[in-house]
């Protein structure tokens, strides 16, 4: 039996515990936490709308990239569908944390390590390249834009936090809406 953590494939772990560990380590030994993830913001209407606009972003974006490979007959997301199904063999608790994670770790290292060292485009790239273990263009391709929304919500923003919270909302439903 594989190694399990929390009911989940300890591989499934490993890259986002990587980033998270990665971007911390950066902060501290800068020792400038605001320059790379900006402020968390205040738990207001506002941000609450801010947070709704990246969501829907991302979402509107999935569901158009959806319809243009099922228009061009592209649907190379097999692997993809087949670990999400993997996800719903574990407790519940267990894959709410694993996305909410991962989208942090992501956000920390992408959004704010990357982009402050490296640039934007690099931060897009790496992102997008970042999501190639599933051998899927489409996901890819997915990645690459939602690190686009990502990207121009943690400018907005000044901060990753609401990027953050919409990235981990609409790992939660994809997964939720491919496991149905």
């Amino acid at each position: 039996m594989e190694n399990q953590i929390l009911g989940l494939n300890a591989g499934a772990w490993l890259f986002p515990l990587a980033f998270f560990i990665a971007s911390l380590a950066w902060v501290h030994y800068k020792k400038n936490l605001t320059h790379y993830f900006g402020k968390i913001p205040t738990l207001s209407r506002e941000t609450a709308l801010k947070i709704i606009q990246v969501f829907l972003l991302l979402f509107i974006f999935s569901i158009a990239l959806d319809q243009i490979a099922s228009f061009f007959n592209l649907d190379d997301t097999q692997a993809v569908q087949s670990t999400i199904s993997q996800l719903f063999q574990a407790p519940l608790v267990a894959v709410i944390f694993l996305m909410a994670f991962g989208a942090l770790a992501e956000e920390l290292f992408f959004r704010g390590i990357i982009f402050k060292e490296l640039g934007k485009w690099p931060s897009i790239l790496l992102f997008g390249f970042a999501h190639m273990g599933y051998g899927s263009i489409i996901e890819v391709t997915g990645a690459l834009g939602a690190g686009i929304i990502l990207f121009y919500a943690r400018e907005r923003n000044k901060s990753i936090f609401p990027g953050f919270v919409a990235h981990a909302l609409y790992n939660l439903t994809a997964i939720f809406l491919i496991g149905i």
